[in-house]
């Protein structure tokens, strides 16, 4: 575990775009996280604002929080470089954007953009990112959660740790009220263009799934999704119902 951190200090250093002395104040913060946390189970936060760089895309990262994680180019590196290394323009579907990792790498390859991030503080963040890369106009903004019905509800999170907001449990003290829509209500289209759906919901992605079992069935996307252990016999059996098989459990592709 400590050589993953330093390999993550590494990787930080290297991507940034920030001078010495807002990387030297990142590592002192870093290493005052991961012990005060390893030995006395309290995360103690004071990283910089930072300004990341991966895949020619900038990233800034909010000042007191763990974003940084989500842009170090370790983090899904199978996944982004799946992302990455498609040829041909499509429909990137984001549904729990947080800061913009995969919208901003997919709108930079020009293609079109669904971002779907609830949380407020994580969703300006993502709108900054994307004016910061000039990529506005590919991307289709949405500040709403996905489920399986319309409605409104709370969403909990840690204010150092938006990226795991979740709807589904309560581990911290902070909530957000919250709009969730399905997303077939939100995309009604079909599409003969290559389509990409990715679902990271911390939980809740049985709920994803069921609203958005139309538009799967209509338009047989690739889905990349975190499905949670304990949900596992769940998702797995949507999937068998709506034809999609799966090699590593992550990645979905409809049976031909």
């Amino acid at each position: 575990m400590f050589f993953k951190a330093l390999k993550v200090i590494r990787e930080v250093f290297i991507q940034s775009q920030d001078n010495i002395l807002v990387k030297i104040w990142f590592g002192i913060a870093f290493f005052t996280y991961y012990f005060s946390k390893k030995i006395l189970g309290i995360n103690i936060s004071f990283f910089p604002a930072m300004v990341l760089l991966l895949h020619n895309c900038k990233f800034k990262t909010r000042k007191n929080t763990i974003d940084f994680w989500m842009v170090v180019k370790s983090h899904e590196d199978k996944f982004t470089s799946y992302l990455t290394n498609q040829k041909e323009k499509g429909i990137f579907i984001d549904v729990g954007t947080h800061i913009g990792r995969y919208s901003i790498l997919m709108a930079k390859k020009k293609w079109e953009v669904f971002s779907f991030e609830p949380l407020k503080t994580n969703f300006n963040q993502f709108k900054i990112n994307a004016s910061l890369n000039g990529i506005e106009k590919n991307i289709h903004f949405y500040n709403t959660g996905i489920g399986d019905k319309k409605r409104k509800t709370k969403i909990f999170y840690d204010k150092n740790k938006g990226g795991e907001a979740s709807i589904v449990f309560n581990k911290s003290m902070l909530t957000e009220e919250i709009n969730l829509d399905k997303l077939d209500n939100l995309l009604k289209f079909s599409s003969q263009k290559r389509i990409i759906l990715k679902i990271d919901v911390e939980g809740f992605e049985y709920e994803v799934l069921k609203g958005a079992r139309n538009f799967i069935k209509r338009n047989n996307p690739d889905i990349f999704i975190e499905i949670w252990d304990k949900n596992k016999k769940r998702d797995y059996t949507f999937f068998k119902k709506v034809g999609y098989s799966s090699k590593d459990g992550e990645l979905w592709i409809k049976d031909r």
